[in-house]
């Protein structure tokens, strides 16, 4: 019986899961796998895609050392809303946030992983993250509108709303 010969190099299928791009500064916190544990039910959540740190266009989840998880979305590469996520916890004052109240909703949402961070004492160098979904739209579609509904989905999937995950809110204009 002859056995099929496994294919390597360019031929081989892509693992699913979130992997390395060129070893930049944000591979290291890359939660590995092609699933993911569910934060309370602990039960698998499959990654359905093959993603890098240079992927656009992403439905992803930030994981603090205490296992809070954060749903999140971009239009951008990754890599640059990482270093946003980054930068505010590094930079996070909590004096600051009391300044900021005309536009409180984007700041409440913009600096809920950077609040934790700074109350529970974790540091940037702790972000754990992974890419949930990419999404592919036909050409003409409103990426910003099914990015939003995407991550809505994630949130409720994964839990991640206050207090059970550092999600303040959602919208569901997107759905109107």
């Amino acid at each position: 019986i002859l056995e099929k010969p496994k294919t390597t190099g360019l031929l081989a299928p892509l693992r699913m899961g979130t992997f390395e791009c060129i070893k930049c500064a944000h591979c290291t916190g890359i939660i590995k796998g092609d699933s993911i544990a569910h934060p309370t039910k602990g039960t698998p959540i499959k990654i359905r895609g093959h993603f890098t740190c240079n992927c656009s266009n992403v439905i992803y989840l930030i994981k603090c050392p205490c296992g809070l998880p954060y749903v999140g979305q971009t239009s951008r590469c990754i890599k640059i809303r990482l270093n946003e996520h980054k930068s505010n916890i590094k930079n996070y004052n909590p004096e600051k946030e009391k300044l900021k109240n005309e536009d409180a909703a984007k700041f409440i949402t913009e600096l809920s992983v950077a609040k934790h961070f700074y109350h529970a004492k974790h540091t940037a160098a702790q972000v754990r993250w992974t890419i949930l979904e990419q999404i592919k739209m036909p050409r003409g579609g409103n990426i910003n509108q099914q990015l939003l509904r995407r991550e809505t989905f994630w949130i409720n999937k994964i839990d991640s709303l206050s207090p059970r995950g550092l999600n303040e809110c959602f919208g569901l204009r997107c759905f109107l």
